[in-house]
């Protein structure tokens, strides 16, 4: 798990012994829809070209967020530390990705 210097969010890798139950939802979609293809989609290839490099090169992290969080300054922490996260340089660094889980949060809120 990486904690943001402020101490505000964090981060969980996908393989974290202690991922949160709404993270394991969301990466289990992920890695079901994002990572193949989709016969909706007019091309080829997976849905998120991007997404299983990220989990294979360790670029993949998931925040979890219940309740009705402030979206502005949770995201707004996340973009910022964006550029320090892990791999920061080489091939691995394009592959960087944050998935934010708000398991409180419905469809249309």
């Amino acid at each position: 798990m990486l904690n943001h210097p402020s101490g505000d969010v964090a981060l969980f890798e996908p393989d974290h012994p202690d991922l949160p139950a709404a993270a394991e939802v969301v990466l289990a979609w992920a890695r079901s829809y994002l990572c193949r293809p989709h016969p909706d989609l007019g091309r080829g290839g997976d849905v998120c070209p991007y997404t299983a490099l990220s989990l294979e090169r360790g670029g993949l992290f998931l925040a979890v967020h219940p309740g009705r969080p402030d979206l502005r300054a949770v995201m707004t922490a996340y973009r910022d530390w964006f550029p320090d996260l892990p791999p920061c340089e080489g091939p691995g660094a394009r592959y960087r990705t944050v998935l934010v889980v708000l398991p409180d949060v419905t469809p249309g809120e």
